[in-house]
């Protein structure tokens, strides 16, 4: 059976988690997209037990009242011309969406000349794909983009040595996991993932 989704207050503690461990080797925005969700879906993969997958292909923007985003240019793959998130197929048919880059939405609206009139922006998008279109944002994945970003993801992964890409990205989801227990519902999170014990549990 399906986990459910999280809680609002354990979405926006993951998101602040994710963006924590990024901060600590780079300036977290949108430009950084890539790496902020392929850490994210490190993160998932090793809490939740299931199969999150990086998706690349364009966005356009719902939150902030004016529609804005970006489009894939595959021809321009290696200027990371793409938008990147996570994606999780459920039996059902339907697509969970997750996007630790959704903070950053506002700042990249200023950069964008798109006026922000909603509300600030969540710390992370962790909905069914058709709800999230409905106020958040639309995402359309391009297959080939996605491809290659995974082959290039699984390539770091097998190349590692210390102190390479794919350490960081390991660094980084340690660091998230760590800074979750400074949280009650972050703590509660890990330990149904069976990641951490309950404080003071008898033997």
């Amino acid at each position: 059976m399906d986990p459910e989704l999280p809680d609002s207050e354990t979405k926006d503690i993951v998101g602040m988690a994710i963006h924590h461990a990024v901060s600590q080797f780079m300036m977290p925005s949108i430009t950084h997209i890539a790496p902020i969700n392929t850490i994210g879906a490190f993160f998932l993969q090793f809490t939740r037990a299931q199969t999150y997958h990086p998706v690349a292909g364009s966005i356009t923007v719902l939150a902030g009242g004016t529609p804005f985003g970006r489009r894939a240019e595959p021809d321009k793959a290696e200027e990371h011309e793409y938008y990147l998130w996570i994606e999780r197929n459920h039996p059902n048919g339907e697509t969970e969406i997750i996007d630790f880059g959704a903070p950053y939405w506002k700042a990249w609206a200023e950069e964008q000349g798109a006026p922000w009139e909603g509300a600030e922006p969540p710390m992370a998008v962790w909905a069914l794909k058709d709800d999230a279109a409905e106020s958040l944002a639309v995402y359309e994945a391009d297959p080939g983009l996605t491809d290659a970003v995974r082959k290039a993801i699984h390539d770091a992964v097998a190349e590692r040595d210390s102190g390479d890409v794919a350490s960081r990205w390991e660094d980084a989801v340690n660091d998230a996991t760590e800074y979750m227990l400074n949280y009650e519902a972050g703590a509660r999170y890990l330990i149904e993932a069976g990641i951490a014990e309950p404080y003071g549990e008898e033997e």
